[in-house]
C-alpha cells in the first residue's frame, strides 16, 4: 500500500497550499470577507466555548480525554462550519468535538495495543517534507487546523503508526487501475461545461489512486471505529 501520510490532513493540506498561492494574507482576508466567510480571527474560540486544559470532558476505557484536547479540536469544526456557510452552533460544534475525540481515541488505543511503532527519524522526515512546502503554507496548516509544532507533531507520529495498523489490519485497499478509471469519468463528467477541464488520465493517475486509497481506509477505519464503541466505556463528562 501506497503511504497515506497524514491522513485526515492529508486532503486539509492540499486545499491550503492550493488556496495560498502566492496571494497574501490580506488579500485571501478580503476574499473570504466577500465571499460571507468569516476572517480567521473571528474562528478562535471564545472565553464561553474554551474548556480548562485540565479538565476531563470524556472518559474512554478509562483514559481521561482533557479540556486541552478539546480545544484542539473544536475550531477545526468551527472553521468548518463557517467555510460551508452553515450557522455555527455551540452546542453542535461541541458534539461533533466530542464525538470526533472518541473516535479518535478509540482508534489510537487500538493501534498502540496492536504495538505499533515509527521512528523518531521518520517523524523529523514527514515535518520537514511539509516545511518545504515554504514558511507560508507550513504556518497556514497550523492555523487552519488549529494546531501547534508540539500537536502537529503528535499528529505525524499518530498517522505514521495508523498507515502501519492499516496495512496490517484492513483489506483491499489497495486501488486498481480500473477504480482510478472509474474515478477519472466520473469527475471528468463532473466537469463538463466548467472553465476547468481535467488533466489527462495519466497526469493524474497516482493522485486519483490516492484519493480512492484514503477513502478506502476512511471507510474501514470508521467501520472499526464502530465495532470498538460497542464494547468500550464512554462517560461524557460536560
Amino acid at each position: 500500500m501506497k503511504r497515506i501520510v497524514m491522513l485526515a490532513l492529508a486532503l486539509t493540506l492540499a486545499v491550503i497550499l492550493a488556496a495560498c498561492g502566492n496571494d497574501d494574507a490580506s488579500e485571501d482576508k478580503d476574499n473570504k470577507e466577500e465571499a460571507g466567510q468569516a476572517p480567521m480571527e473571528d474562528m478562535e474560540m471564545t472565553d464561553e466555548e474554551k474548556m480548562k486544559d485540565d479538565e476531563v470532558v470524556v472518559k474512554i476505557n478509562g483514559q481521561d480525554v482533557t479540556g486541552e484536547q478539546y480545544n484542539e479540536i473544536y475550531p477545526q469544526f468551527k472553521m468548518q462550519a463557517s467555510a460551508g456557510g452553515q450557522e455555527v452552533e455551540q452546542e453542535q460544534l461541541k458534539d461533533q468535538t466530542i464525538e470526533s475525540l472518541i473516535n479518535q481515541e478509540l482508534l489510537k488505543q487500538d493501534v498502540e495495543e496492536k504495538g505499533e511503532k515509527v521512528p523518531e527519524e521518520e517523524i523529523d522526515e514527514q515535518i520537514e517534507e511539509m516545511k518545504s512546502q515554504g514558511e507560508e503554507q507550513y504556518e497556514a496548516l497550523l492555523e487552519q487546523n488549529g494546531l501547534t509544532e508540539e500537536t502537529l507533531r503528535d499528529e505525524v507520529a499518530f498517522m505514521l503508526k495508523f498507515e502501519k495498523y492499516a496495512e496490517a489490519e484492513f483489506t483491499d485497499i489497495e486501488p486498481t487501475d480500473e477504480e482510478a478509471e472509474e474515478l477519472y469519468d466520473q469527475l471528468k463528467a463532473q466537469g463538463q461545461g466548467q472553465d476547468q477541464e481535467l488533466p489527462e488520465f495519466e497526469e493524474i493517475k497516482d493522485q486519483i489512486k490516492a484519493q480512492i486509497e484514503q477513502d478506502k481506509t476512511n471507510e474501514q477505519a470508521q467501520e472499526r471505529v464502530d465495532e470498538l464503541k460497542e464494547k468500550a466505556d464512554i462517560k461524557t463528562m460536560i
